[in-house]
């Protein structure tokens, strides 16, 4: 990572491992994919995310964590957890069943966020945010 762009990409999911493929196979086509930290969090599914089928994608990201819980934390307490986790100046939240249409949205968003930057206030910008 060289530091330009220190983005965590928080993934909530619940069931669906096809869905979570779809989402990043559009990150992965990302233009600073090579450059994001990618944390997922499997809320304890009736149908456990086969993480097999999602680590073939650690080799396009600089790094790929995947967790299961093992109690459901529920809509708003997963994706709670997974900001916790975050160490990085900028992270957003991806839904497990959404996608990307636009292969330089991070890039975009985390310029357009440096170039207003002021490190006293939380921003949020193109559904980028800031630590």
């Amino acid at each position: 990572m060289n530091g330009n762009y220190n983005l965590s990409i928080l993934i909530p999911a619940y069931n669906n491992t096809e869905l979570l493929i779809r989402a990043l196979e559009s990150v992965k086509e990302q233009t600073i994919a090579n450059e994001l930290i990618i944390l997922i969090s499997d809320d304890c599914s009736p149908t456990p995310i086969d993480f097999k089928k999602i680590n073939v994608f650690k080799d396009y990201f600089y790094k790929l964590i995947t967790i299961r819980q093992k109690d459901n934390l529920g809509v708003l307490t997963n994706p709670a957890w997974l900001f916790n986790q975050v160490e990085t100046t900028f992270f957003t939240i991806l839904q497990h069943d959404d996608v990307l249409i636009r292969k330089d949205f991070y890039e975009d968003a985390i310029d357009r966020k440096s170039t207003r930057l002021n490190s006293s206030h939380r921003c949020i910008s193109y559904a980028v945010f800031c630590l």
